[in-house]
């Protein structure tokens, strides 16, 4: 399995301050630009000078992220990212936005999150959202002991390495899944996340 990757999130008040803080990582591999943290998000603006394969997100603030508008600009604004030649598009799977999964497959991250726990069918969670024909299925969800994490590696041996089928993002959110976070390869991740924090620096939890 190649080493995973490590993707950088770049949040910010404004787009301005979103290019300036993606322009000033320089050692990711990715990275995630989430237009629901800015007040005027403009996908060709994020994308213009970029030097470094991004991830586009607009998260809803009922799966956690920030953008306030209606589901209609949303998708827009998602649409708009496929439309151009971002790398990827992050979709959530309860989003429903079929269509845009189904004719830009290839270029999408189906991403699912549980901030309360970990759901028990996750291998039918994992098929149904491979079924779509997004490239890429993230799941991320809230162990509450190291146990749990259990799951994820069950996950990871089920479907890891089907590369004709997409690649795997298993995420542990909270102190009880830090171990899939900082050794992504252990859960068969393509990929691990890393946060900017107010003053656009970030941590490098890149594991082997």
């Amino acid at each position: 399995m190649p080493k995973p990757l490590l993707c950088v999130t770049v949040t910010a008040p404004s787009m301005a301050e979103l290019r300036r803080r993606r322009d000033a990582i320089v050692d990711a591999d990715l990275i995630e630009l989430r237009l629901d943290s800015v007040s005027d998000p403009d996908v060709a603006g994020a994308l213009e000078g970029r030097r470094l394969p991004v991830i586009v997100t607009c998260r809803p603030e009922w799966e956690g992220g920030g953008f306030r508008g209606s589901e209609d600009e949303r998708r827009r604004l998602l649409g708009d990212a496929l439309r151009s030649d971002a790398e990827y598009v992050d979709i959530e799977s309860r989003a429903r936005f079929d269509d845009l999964v189904a004719s830009h497959g290839r270029r999408v991250v189906l991403s699912y999150h549980d901030f309360a726990g970990v759901p028990d069918d996750l291998r039918g969670l994992v098929q149904a959202m491979r079924a779509t024909g997004a490239r890429v299925a993230k799941i991320a969800v809230t162990p509450a002991r190291l146990s749990d994490s259990l799951a994820l590696q069950d996950l990871s041996a089920r479907f890891g390495g089907q590369d004709g089928q997409g690649g795997l993002i298993l995420i542990g959110m909270g102190p009880f899944g830090a171990a899939t976070r900082v050794l992504p390869g252990r859960f068969g991740s393509a990929w691990t996340y890393a946060g900017t924090d107010i003053d656009g620096n970030y941590d490098h939890p890149r594991g082997t």
